[in-house]
């Protein structure tokens, strides 16, 4: 008896690990990032009416592991502090708060850095390492940030077109955005996520000859890793690009995010204030997470796209039920304050265009490509009449109220896509 209950277990073990397989390999996201917060680290940003001795006389309030770096591309007034907490006897929760007081009347302003994750997608190689060739928009061209790991120029056989260039205006020999994770002018994509969001987006556009633009800038490594910091810079940069450029930037794409308790989500004020001071005419498109979890009440809230904002454009994913009709997906975050819309969860399957030969990409899933399906509808509308006053109350007239959604998304708002072939 003992012998054939050990070769039962002996089968559902191979079993599992069998389905186990199959669903990594079918199933790219299945969680959404989650958040760590440094012990030690701190972003600061001081604003433009700081002299450098001013600076120094505050920074030597403080014990530096490290000299305070500053972002490399984009805005010089905002740096990264690594705090020596074990010389000034404080943890740095009290570090950030000493900062905030000592702030002159909100000069400058510090939030605790931390890291997030996107999770390995079915993971591509980079095809090298030059940036291509860009040109800059004209005025009729939608220009479309995407914050993510970055862009494979390699990974279809185009010329570029499509990408901003942005050599000159925030920082020397950048060609076309930036790579806060290497510091560099170079964004190519070794991890996948941000090549697929991007090709979403053009997949929509390209078809009706819409006219636009992409800055891509890199904030997340090949293993899906990126720092707070690092997303507080590439925010700074689009300030500093659109003060540059004399150019909107239309559309923001932050597939990303993870969830942390009310009080850290309360507690950070720069990328909030960043994201407001690119004003009404830009749109951030932010994925609402695939935790599945109530991101409205409680002590969770999801980071960044749960801010108050009117900005922000929050994206949850829908699936069908056995009859068709469409449902809350199981993995998608809710919320009817949090979450302005939803659209298809997945799948999402892409088709490249490769130097060497045709790659399909199959069954994507999660709220990170459903927000750059909906950052793609948005630039089709602005694209087809750039006068519109209010992007963001454009899309959201576009959707269907759908009841079945009612308790889980704003007014049960619906961009419906057609079914997967």
């Amino acid at each position: 008896m003992k012998i054939y209950v050990l070769l039962f277990f002996v089968i559902f073990l191979t079993a599992c690990d069998k389905l186990d397989d199959q669903n990594t390999d079918k199933l790219p996201i299945t969680k959404e990032s989650t958040i760590k917060f440094s012990k030690n680290q701190m972003i600061v940003q001081f604003d433009d009416s700081w002299e450098g001795n001013d600076k120094d006389t505050l920074r030597d309030n403080f014990s530096f592991i490290s000299p305070p770096e500053k972002c490399k591309c984009g805005d010089p007034n905002i740096e990264l502090w690594t705090i020596d907490t074990t010389a000034t006897d404080t943890d740095i929760e009290r570090a950030r708060d000493r900062l905030n007081r000592n702030s002159g009347g909100g000069r400058v302003k510090g939030d605790i850095d931390f890291e997030i994750t996107i999770p390995i997608d079915k993971q591509i190689a980079a095809g090298g390492d030059d940036n291509g060739s860009s040109t800059l928009g004209v005025d009729d061209d939608v220009v479309i940030a995407i914050i993510d790991t970055g862009i494979d120029y390699y990974y279809d056989s185009i010329d570029y077109e499509y990408l901003l260039d942005t050599e000159g205006l925030i920082c020397d020999n950048s060609y076309t955005g930036w790579d806060f994770v290497d510091d560099s002018d170079n964004p190519i994509d070794k991890h996948g996520h941000g090549t697929y969001v991007t090709k979403i987006i053009r997949n929509i556009l390209e078809p009706d000859g819409i006219g636009f633009k992409i800055i891509p800038l890199k904030v997340f490594n090949e293993n899906g890793k990126g720092n707070y910091s690092d997303l507080v810079c590439a925010f700074g940069y689009l300030n500093k690009f659109e003060e540059a450029a004399g150019k909107n930037i239309d559309i923001v794409n932050a597939s990303f995010g993870g969830t942390m308790t009310v009080a850290e989500f309360n507690g950070l004020t720069l990328l909030p204030d960043l994201i407001e001071k690119l004003g009404d005419d830009t749109v951030i498109v932010a994925s609402a997470g695939n935790e599945g979890k109530e991101i409205d009440t409680g002590d969770i809230r999801h980071f960044p796209s749960g801010f108050d904002s009117p900005n922000i454009l929050a994206v949850g994913g829908y699936g069908l039920d056995s009859s068709g009709a469409i449902e809350i997906h199981a993995s998608s975050n809710r919320g009817t304050s949090s979450i302005d819309l939803a659209t298809l969860y997945g799948p999402y399957n892409l088709e490249f265009n490769a130097t060497s030969a045709p790659i399909t990409i199959t069954n994507l899933q999660g709220t990170s490509y459903g927000a750059a399906y909906v950052s793609g509808i948005a630039a089709k509308e602005k694209g087809n009449n750039m006068a519109i006053p209010n992007l963001r109350g454009h899309v959201l007239n576009l959707t269907e109220p759908i009841s079945s959604l009612n308790s889980f998304v704003a007014e049960g708002r619906v961009i419906e896509q057609p079914p997967t072939p």
